[in-house]
């Protein structure tokens, strides 16, 4: 227990509350969306989309926050490894425990056997290609963009995403590094000007422009400039009062169509971007007043949380009648989700973690032969 708060103590604990509370929002909204059509639909329709796409947008928050940290510690080379590493061994260990998971559960209900994509390749005619992006934990993105049929399975689409952003983060941080606050600030809003453009070209060749890499870099961004002024947002009320004001002046001014499809719409960016400063200023307050070790503690397997929601979510919700569930019902599955979830995912950060050390510590000893 000593040397488990000991490796805490090394961790920002308000990134590891806006993980867990990023991936709490997420579950939430997708186990609401199997309600939708329901006679609970009330339920899910006060938050819904809302809260993922809030959940999402920490997610790009967070990512940009830890990039900013990486490239101020490792060159551009060691940072696309260490990036590399931390992100491909989770998702393809995980995809593969899942798999193999399902397919042992199939032995109880042979229709499972059906859900698990990789069984498509284990026989004679299979199509081999089609698990090649699993690889490079593009498979959610590309299917989700161009409706490809890889075989998708574990994963989420804004993990292609920020994979993008995390190869021209470098680029972006260069460029931060050179500039001034006000500067940044200006280079911040040009950025989410261009967003517009982009995502009105881009929808003519991708199924979701507003899941585009280019378009919700602004979100990144402004999580490379947390860390970057983070004394400063600490200190200065001002911010907060300005980013309220900016979401008001969106909600206020905005058109009817992003009123009416707030969710998906390019403009939303805007007020998700100023949410997740509120956020992180609330997290960063709370853990300084309150001991939050416990929650902070799940921080550790939310990536692999986020890989398996959707698979727990759906084979969960398979077991009752959606269509006749109760509050209760609705309630107690949501709180089963959450408890396989986190379950699996530690389960699954075993293996991992003791994978990564080794990958990680060999570059190290590669990295250091070269030095000397």
């Amino acid at each position: 227990m000593n040397s488990e708060i000991k490796v805490m103590s090394n961790r920002d604990p308000s990134i590891d509350t806006l993980r867990v509370t990023a991936c709490i929002f997420v579950i939430i909204s997708h186990y609401g969306y199997i309600f939708s059509q329901t006679r609970l639909s009330f339920i899910p329709s006060f938050y819904g989309g809302v809260l993922g796409q809030v959940g999402v947008s920490l997610f790009f928050f967070i990512s940009g926050y830890l990039a900013f940290i990486s490239l101020d510690r490792k060159n551009t080379i060691d940072y696309f490894l260490d990036k590399g590493v931390r992100i491909l061994t989770p998702y393809i260990i995980t995809y593969f425990f899942i798999s193999l998971l399902l397919i042992l559960l199939s032995y109880l209900n042979k229709e499972i056997i059906n859900t698990v994509p990789l069984v498509s390749i284990m026989t004679t005619g299979g199509q081999y290609t089609r698990i090649i992006p699993v690889f490079f934990a593009l498979d959610g993105i590309l299917n989700a963009h161009f409706s490809y049929d890889f075989l998708f399975l574990t994963g989420e689409w804004f993990i292609g995403c920020v994979i993008m952003l995390y190869v021209i983060s470098p680029i972006v941080f260069h460029v931060m590094n050179t500039f001034t606050f006000k500067r940044n600030i200006f280079f911040l809003f040009v950025i989410t000007i261009t967003t517009f453009p982009i995502s009105n070209i881009s929808s003519s060749f991708l199924n979701f422009p507003f899941w585009f890499f280019a378009c919700r870099l602004p979100e990144f961004m402004v999580g490379m400039l947390a860390f970057k002024y983070k004394n400063k947002l600490q200190k200065n009320t001002t911010v907060i009062l300005s980013v309220v004001i900016c979401i008001l002046t969106v909600l206020l001014i905005g058109p009817n169509e992003f009123k009416t499809n707030i969710v998906n719409h390019q403009l939303s960016i805007i007020p998700l971007m100023c949410i997740s400063i509120i956020i992180y200023k609330a997290a960063l307050i709370i853990n300084k007043k309150f001991n939050l070790y416990f929650f902070n503690s799940y921080a550790k397997c939310i990536y692999i949380s986020m890989l398996i929601q959707h698979v727990v979510i759906y084979r969960l919700t398979s077991i009752i009648e959606i269509n006749n569930a109760s509050v209760f019902g609705y309630l107690f599955i949501l709180l089963m989700v959450f408890f396989l979830t986190f379950y699996l995912s530690k389960k699954i950060l075993i293996p991992t973690s003791k994978i990564e050390s080794i990958l990680i510590k060999k570059m190290n000893i590669i990295n250091a032969k070269k030095a000397n």
